[in-house]
């Protein structure tokens, strides 16, 4: 299935995020509809109304981090004539699950994506390379668009996501990308951080390589995730993000590859990973 493309304008976060929601108000109303299916079908240990209150809690984490993003949401949400709290919810629902204490499965989540970034001294053709696989739910590819978001007040970007959210994986105009990886399974049972998609938004709008990385070390991230850092002059980084910090990998022989458990060296515990990929 080929992803449709739409290109985003407007001055600011409001503007763009009702040019979004007016083009792609179909596709984000059927992202919808399947997710409210899919939760309310016992598929979660919590239904769709359910993760929209416990998503709210999130709010005065998101503001703080990134008001204009919640401008942008807003304005999807009135493009699309869809309820805001949908959205935030979308764009938060993995992290809201976390406050979910699950009863135990004895079936294994063999979801879990992969990614491998390769610096130009290992490349066939001297070019940075970023590679991203997508492990989901065949379902959600009926609700996949690649956004190209054309800014006065930044480097546009192209991004790859799920209609009505901000942002999965991407890369911007100033040659900075990002690709993303689930790490192990986790329970919280306090809100402290913000949903990563907030986080890979914010990445993918900085101009400089530095202050996006930034983006990733000053943010408390709900859910254990793996991010992906390259730069079109030659430099990619790896963050297993956690609770208490992030864990550093830097290339070895021109390469970063992992999939969905820890990988450095000075971090032994290991929860259950998502796929066995241990």
């Amino acid at each position: 299935m080929e992803m449709p493309v739409f290109t985003i304008r407007g001055k600011n976060h409001r503007e763009r995020g009702v040019d979004y929601g007016v083009q792609c108000k179909e596709l984000i109303q059927g992202v919808l509809e399947r997710y409210i299916r899919f939760f309310n079908g016992g598929h979660t240990a919590v239904s769709w109304d359910e993760e929209k209150v416990i998503s709210k809690e999130f709010l005065p984490f998101i503001h703080s981090y990134s008001p204009e993003l919640l401008d942008e949401l807003e304005g999807i949400a009135q493009g699309a004539d869809v309820e805001f709290d949908d959205l935030l919810t979308l764009n938060s629902r993995s992290e809201a699950m976390t406050l979910v204490r699950r009863p135990p499965s004895d079936k294994e989540e063999l979801d879990g994506c992969s990614s491998v970034a390769v610096l130009p001294d290992a490349s066939a053709n001297g070019h940075t390379i970023l590679a991203q696989n997508w492990d989901t739910y065949t379902w959600q590819e009926y609700g996949t668009v690649i956004l190209q978001i054309l800014r006065d007040d930044g480097p546009d970007l192209m991004i790859v996501t799920e209609a009505g959210q901000l942002a999965r994986y991407g890369m911007n105009q100033a040659g900075i990308a990002l690709g993303v990886n689930s790490l192990q399974k986790t329970y919280n049972p306090e809100v402290f951080g913000i949903p990563s998609v907030f986080i890979r938004r914010k990445f993918l709008e900085q101009e400089r390589y530095v202050d996006a990385v930034n983006q990733i070390f000053g943010a408390e991230s709900m859910l254990p995730m793996y991010y992906v850092a390259a730069y079109c002059g030659g430099d990619a980084m790896g963050f297993e993000k956690l609770k208490d910090g992030q864990l550093v990998l830097y290339p070895e022989n021109g390469l970063i590859a992992h999939s969905n458990h820890i990988r450095h060296p000075h971090y032994a515990y290991q929860v259950d990973a998502l796929g066995g990929t241990l």
